[in-house]
């Protein structure tokens, strides 16, 4: 029996994938979420362009990522509201464990208070104390509340910008499960026997007999 090999490309494909979606989650910043949004269009660009140009078994694994992966994306992307999904439940009680110290460089940070979360405005000329507290303000019906909060509060991310960076990780994997099952449906390519035509007799014995 023919052992099963994974290639070594595939295989140092999927840990730099993990590698880098566990750094997004674990410290999400503005920056990994338009990296994982760019990354998805990217990825899914070419497999556009796979579906159109590559022949035989790429082409039907190519747009099968396209379909699956693309609509994927696009369901957590254009939707005014995006779907609430399974992963949510996970995503937010994670997010809720996050804690966050901002950079002096910083304006605004998420303050997670009760189950809602509000965007504040850090105050850079006090950015934090001996305690761990940092000191912002939020604007609310025309009056300014300030406040004094620790690492444990602040969020580098909004929840639905965090909910959407989980699900983006999840678009390319959709898209890889789309392009497997594609060939799968797919099936063999067939191979074409030639045709006899039944009306032709073949010649019987040799002729120059």
């Amino acid at each position: 029996m023919r052992r099963f090999r994974i290639p070594l490309a595939v295989a140092m494909t999927a840990v730099g994938y993990l590698g880098f979606a566990f750094a997004a989650i674990t410290h999400p910043t503005a920056f990994w979420a338009e990296a994982w949004s760019t990354g998805n269009v990217v990825v899914l660009a070419v497999a556009v362009l796979g579906a159109i140009y590559s022949q035989g078994g790429s082409k039907v694994f190519w747009g099968g990522f396209a379909i699956l992966g693309g609509a994927f994306f696009a369901l957590n992307i254009f939707p005014a509201k995006p779907l609430h999904l399974v992963l949510r439940g996970p995503a937010q009680r994670y997010y809720n464990t996050l804690s966050h110290d901002p950079a002096s460089t910083e304006e605004f940070v998420w303050v997670s208070r009760g189950r809602g979360h509000e965007r504040w405005r850090l105050d850079p000329s006090y950015p934090g104390d001996r305690k761990g507290m940092y000191r912002a303000s939020h604007e609310r019906n025309g009056s300014v509340a300030n406040g004094m909060f620790p690492a444990t509060a602040l969020k580098p991310l909004g929840f639905d910008e965090y909910s959407l960076l989980c699900h983006l990780m999840l678009a390319p994997v959709f898209g890889l499960a789309g392009g497997v099952v594609a060939r799968i449906f797919a099936g063999r390519p067939q191979v074409n026997e030639p045709t006899v035509d039944p009306h032709v007799d073949e010649p019987l014995g040799n002729p120059s007999r």
